[in-house]
């Protein structure tokens, strides 16, 4: 960063950054395919509840909590703390979002197995002509799911940057 000062912007998407811990599971868990670490937020954080209830469980839209939500929600802060502001972040935004993307189609399918739903992604302005590369659409979907959680953090962080001192 050029100036030393933060912005209100990063100072609370740092402080948003920050209640994020990362956790490792058993070996139990990762013998049963479960990835070895991930996100959570920390048990002692001051706002833990609400951070989760209104933004880390609207982020998963309507799906279980899981780790590919935490660890895009993540990805997507980690991205905007090095931004000054919004308009920054929006200049960004396809870097940002390719950024947290899978970029192998078993990755992509792993994501597409994990919750079933997630083949119903509504992408409009799509078109593919035959034969169609199933990668290519769920590359698609996941490109829209992330980019929907990156307006609504955005959203979230515009409205509580002021709140916080």
């Amino acid at each position: 960063m050029a100036n030393s000062t933060k912005t209100k912007f990063q100072e609370y998407t740092q402080y948003l950054l920050d209640a994020f811990t990362t956790n490792t599971r058993s070996q139990d868990c990762v013998d049963r395919g479960m990835n070895k670490s991930y996100y959570k937020i920390k048990d002692d954080h001051p706002d833990k509840d609400h951070i989760q209830t209104d933004l880390i469980f609207s982020l998963h839209d309507d799906e279980l909590p899981n780790d590919w939500r935490y660890e895009t929600i993540y990805d997507l802060l980690s991205a905007f703390v090095e931004c000054e502001d919004r308009d920054q972040v929006e200049e960004r935004i396809w870097e940002i979002i390719d950024g947290c993307q899978d970029v192998y189609n078993v990755d992509l399918l792993t994501w597409a197995r994990d919750d079933l739903t997630r083949g119903y992604t509504r992408i409009d302005n799509i078109d593919l002509d035959p034969p169609i590369d199933v990668y290519k659409v769920l590359q698609l979907q996941q490109w829209e799911v992330i980019n929907d959680m990156a307006s609504q953090l955005l959203e979230y962080i515009d409205s509580h940057k002021e709140e916080e001192e």
